[in-house]
């Protein structure tokens, strides 16, 4: 072989092989740069799942809240033949679910304003309904308990200065007793016995009124358990009935496939 055959199978040889690696990182650039997109059928996926987990029910930023998103993104990455990407996560779902739930919101309140408009009342509008009805409850539960926390504090506080004044006022008349009419030093002993008496009836209104405040705060539990539990109910309902057309829908796409 001569240096010029030499010379081009070595030019040939490069070349092929920068051809090939050019190939293969131009495939697999694109691989990665290859995004999932949502589609109505994911979305009626996303949702029914949050029904099934309610992350709702749970305030927002606690752990709680993102578990539950979490556990979404799991069960919706382990339906077969749904095109959801192995890397979904928490993160991706509880955007699109809070993108999907200000959408409503927004057209609603477009279709409250406008009248005569026909609205399509399918699948996902009708999840979407129950969701916000849903999330709505439970904001109303968590102000309501944010509120009776509040009070509490507030009474509590105001206790506290009510018996602070008023042993104020007592020590300052049994000051100014002494000073205009001095007595023998065992008065100093039954004055003290009063005080204490005084005391003990005090913390017996506070223990008191903390008791009413309890009733109360139990009461508004046990109506949210109830409502929770009727929520529960028509839930597992509902599901019932979407996953077993979910999995007439499989069933079909599967036949269809197979004939195909």
């Amino acid at each position: 072989m001569s240096i010029q055959d030499f010379y081009f199978f070595e030019k040939f040889y490069s070349r092929t092989f920068l051809t090939v690696a050019f190939v293969v990182l131009y495939s697999t650039v694109k691989k990665q740069k290859k995004k999932f997109r949502w589609k109505s059928t994911h979305d009626v996926w996303l949702l029914t799942e949050t029904i099934s987990i309610e992350p709702y029910k749970w305030k927002y930023g606690s752990r709680e809240r993102g578990e539950a998103f979490t556990t979404i993104a799991q069960n919706l990455r382990q339906i077969p033949n749904s095109g959801f990407p192995d890397s979904l996560g928490q993160r991706s779902v509880r955007t699109r679910f809070f993108e999907l739930v200000d959408v409503f919101k927004k057209q609603e309140v477009r279709e409250a304003k406008a009248s005569g408009i026909h609205v399509e009342f399918d699948e996902k509008t009708k999840l979407l309904t129950d969701i916000v009805s849903r999330i709505d409850d439970y904001e109303k539960g968590f102000v309501q308990e944010k509120q009776v926390k509040q009070d509490k504090k507030d009474k509590e506080k105001l206790t506290a200065e009510d018996m602070r004044q008023t042993a104020c006022e007592r020590l300052g008349e049994t000051s100014k007793r002494q000073e205009q009419n001095p007595l023998p030093r065992k008065r100093k002993s039954t004055e003290f016995m009063e005080y204490l008496k005084y005391k003990h009836d005090a913390n017996k209104q506070t223990t008191e009124k903390q008791l009413k405040i309890r009733e109360e705060e139990l009461k508004i539990e046990k109506q949210k358990l109830d409502v929770q539990e009727g929520i529960q109910k028509q839930m597992l309902e509902q599901l019932k009935l979407q996953r077993e057309s979910q999995q007439a829908m499989f069933t079909f796409f599967q036949t269809f496939m197979q004939k195909k």
